[in-house]
Parts: C-alpha cells; structure tokens; sequence
C-alpha cells in the first residue's frame, strides 16, 4: 500500500514537472512576443513622430503659401486702383483734347 501510495506521487511529482516545463515554455514564448511588439511599439512611435514633423512642415508650408497669396492679392488690388485711375485720367486727356 504504501509502495502504491509512493508510485502515485512520484507519478503526480513527473506530471507536474511536465506542466511547469510547459509553463516555462510558454512564458519564454510570450517575452519573445513581447519583446516583438515592444520593438514595434517603439518603431511606430518613431514613424508618428516623422509623421507629426512632416505634417507641421507642411501647415509652415501653407502658411507661407498663404501670406504670399495675400501680399498678390494685395499689390494686384492696388495695380486694379492704379490702372482705374490712370485710365480716368487718361479719359481726362482726351476729352480736354477734343475740347480743344
């Protein structure tokens, strides 16, 4: 009986033993996984971060683009008003020409 007794934990001892390996093994596979993600996690970090400066260049971009449509639409507007009023003088002309 106690023969039996002592093969019975010897036994349960060895099916343990097999379940902490598998355990073990499982536990190296999944810092393996970690390990991987950890590594992706830190590359897209980097490619957000090149993204953000890419993307804050481009608004520097536009609004430089921007403050130069806004001094063309201005010097047009004032060659608009400079052309007007050379062509009312220029009516003047003629018209004080045909007078005479």
């Amino acid at each position: 009986k106690f023969r039996k007794k002592v093969d019975e934990l010897l036994l349960e001892k060895k099916k343990t033993k097999c379940k902490v390996e598998s355990l073990e093994e499982s536990v190296t596979a999944n810092q393996k996984i970690i390990d991987v993600l950890s590594k992706e996690k830190k590359e897209n970090h980097l490619a957000i971060e090149k993204l953000q400066q890419s993307v804050k260049l481009y608004e520097e971009k536009v609004t430089i683009i921007l403050q130069e449509k806004d001094r063309i639409d201005f010097e047009r507007s004032k060659l608009e008003k400079t052309t007007e009023k050379c062509r009312k003088e220029a009516d003047e002309i003629l018209k004080e020409k045909e007078e005479i």
